[in-house]
């Protein structure tokens, strides 16, 4: 019996609705948050009742172009494979995430070592399946297990603790997406009040690798 799939793709203006994929359910993003796509990321996930979920970007087709060989195409027909987290992006084996991390934005690791040490877990120094852009495809009881067990509670953390509040809220000096498309700063400051595009959503992007690290989940790359 076919698997039910909850496949969401969250977009923000008119032209982006051509780029989703034709059997995508489309979430209209009108406001939002200081958490970017995580807040969206936890509602769906916690009211979804399909046997697997993701939800990506409208960007999600573009941002493959860049995947490195051999690499198949996002279907319902590959998520209907036995895994429990697939992955939609894939990098070299020596990739090293939190490395890129610290290259990309200084410190960054460090703030979140910190924020796992606060919530109780451990953080492993180099995780063995780098997930990018929450570009991934899971079993729903796992995705909901890690958004109770620490999605949740890293927002909550991050929005009431005033070193991790500001150590998040710096400025990620980050002006043009992956696809090279400018960053949308008079959408930022107009919804957020911030002149910047903070380092929060860059944070809590590399949470469920790190996250899933020692699950023994079957983990598969596209």
């Amino acid at each position: 019996m076919a698997e039910k799939i909850d496949f969401y793709q969250i977009w923000f203006k008119e032209d982006h609705k051509a780029k989703l994929y034709p059997f995508a359910t489309p979430y209209f993003n009108e406001g939002l948050t200081p958490y970017f796509e995580n807040t969206i990321i936890s509602e769906l996930v916690s009211q979804s009742e399909a046997d697997k979920i993701a939800v990506c970007s409208w960007a999600l087709r573009d941002k493959r172009t860049g995947v490195i060989p051999p690499k198949r195409d996002v279907s319902i027909e590959v998520m209907q494979e036995d895994f429990d987290v697939m992955s939609f992006t894939k990098n070299g084996r020596d990739h090293d995430m939190l490395g890129a991390l610290d290259a990309w934005h200084p410190g960054s690791s460090a703030i979140l070592r910190k924020i796992f040490k606060k919530l109780g877990h451990k953080m492993v120094e180099r995780p063995n399946f780098p997930i990018y852009q929450n570009a991934f495809c899971a079993k729903t009881d796992i995705y909901k297990r890690y958004v109770e067990e620490f999605l949740n509670p890293a927002m909550l953390l991050i929005h009431f603790d005033e070193e991790i509040h500001h150590l998040a809220f710096q400025n990620s000096n980050y002006t043009r997406t992956i696809t090279n498309i400018p960053v949308d700063l008079v959408r930022i400051k107009r919804l957020l009040g911030l002149d910047y595009y903070p380092l929060v959503p860059f944070l809590l992007e590399r949470c469920f690798s790190l996250w899933i690290e020692d699950k023994n989940y079957k983990i598969v790359y596209l």
